[in-house]
């Protein structure tokens, strides 16, 4: 329990660290492009991680594809399609 409140902390500190590097690579007005593309890249993943780590079932794409009728597969089989170990013979 110790190290999963300790790697939280640690994560927390580099999105924290990555989102605001990031966020100063955008806004600073003399920089040319490739150090923004950094930055943005920088935000976009620390977004990705934070989501990913703190909210595992939040799937904000998939339910606004569903809307629009668009459905994704989940990649998992259903174990009657002769796949893993409940569809072998």
């Amino acid at each position: 329990m110790i190290l999963n409140v300790l790697r939280k902390i640690i994560h927390l500190l580099f999105v924290a660290f990555g989102t605001l590097v990031g966020v100063q690579f955008l806004f600073i007005s003399g920089l040319p492009l490739i150090p923004r593309a950094v930055g943005l890249f920088s935000v976009i993943t620390c977004y990705i991680g934070l989501r990913r780590e703190y909210f595992p079932e939040f799937f904000a794409a998939r339910e606004l594809l569903a809307k629009l009728g668009i459905s994704r597969k989940s990649g998992r089989s259903s174990g009657n399609d002769g796949h893993g170990p409940e569809g072998q013979h």
